[in-house]
């Protein structure tokens, strides 16, 4: 339902509607459903309209309906306000700040930064050799491409005289192609093979154990303890 701001000329149709409806009784059973209150500062579009249309049938306003809307706006209820806060609302929320603050100040201080825990950072002089080794395995690809393409044009041409250009051609596409598949697929399986290695050897936890201990006493050297070489050590290089 769409409400409308009291105006002046709004106000005074509801008035001589008001004092129409205590000499009128039927007006007055149709005004109960309403809500007229002086202190209301709205009135709905379909109330406005039933008043109207009352104060026109007995003749007491010589206004049309557009000359006694102009002036008012649609009415938008003010927001509600906010409940109050209590104390220990209060309280507790600063609390909760405090051991937020608390906890980020501590992670600082016992986390390390990212940078240093990733173990799978790559700085620019490896990222550079990365790209120097693929664009290596791409130069020599192509390399052993053409030059088996050019290996079978050149045997059709001394084996095969007889042998017609576009098959030739044919041919010679035909071993480039299968020497290409070869030489991806080859690559291909390395790299995925170096790569699970790489991974596997990152998982290792680096273990460090005491092989031999001695003792100092003057000039003498005693060999306390000797323990045999775990085969299963990670070496550090």
């Amino acid at each position: 339902m769409v409400y409308l701001k009291r105006t002046q000329k709004i106000q005074q149709a509801i008035n001589r509607y008001n004092e129409l409806s205590q000499s009128n009784s039927e007006v007055k059973e149709a005004s109960r459903d309403m809500k007229l209150d002086k202190d209301e500062n709205k009135v709905s579009h379909k109330t406005l309209l039933a008043i109207y249309k009352t104060l026109k049938n007995h003749d007491m306003t010589d206004e049309n309906l557009l000359s006694l809307m102009r002036g008012t706006e649609v009415y938008i209820p003010p927001k509600p306000q906010p409940p109050s806060k209590s104390k220990e609302y209060l309280e507790y929320m600063e609390k909760l700040r405090i051991d937020l603050q608390e906890r980020e100040y501590q992670e600082l201080l016992h986390n390390k930064p990212d940078s240093i825990k990733n173990d799978e950072y790559i700085s620019f002089s490896q990222e550079a050799k990365i790209v120097k080794e693929q664009l290596s395995a791409i130069l020599n690809i192509l390399l052993s491409t053409v030059s088996v393409g050019w290996a079978f044009w050149y045997w059709s041409a001394s084996s095969i005289p007889n042998l017609s250009l576009a098959s030739r051609t044919l041919l010679s596409m035909l071993g480039a192609a299968i020497v290409l598949i070869a030489e991806v697929f080859i690559y291909s399986r390395y790299k995925s093979k170096v790569d699970t290695a790489k991974q596997v050897e990152r998982k290792k936890r680096e273990k460090k154990t005491v092989l031999n201990t001695y003792e100092f006493t003057g000039d003498q050297v005693t060999q306390e303890k000797q323990s045999e070489k775990p085969s299963n050590l990670r070496k550090r290089k």
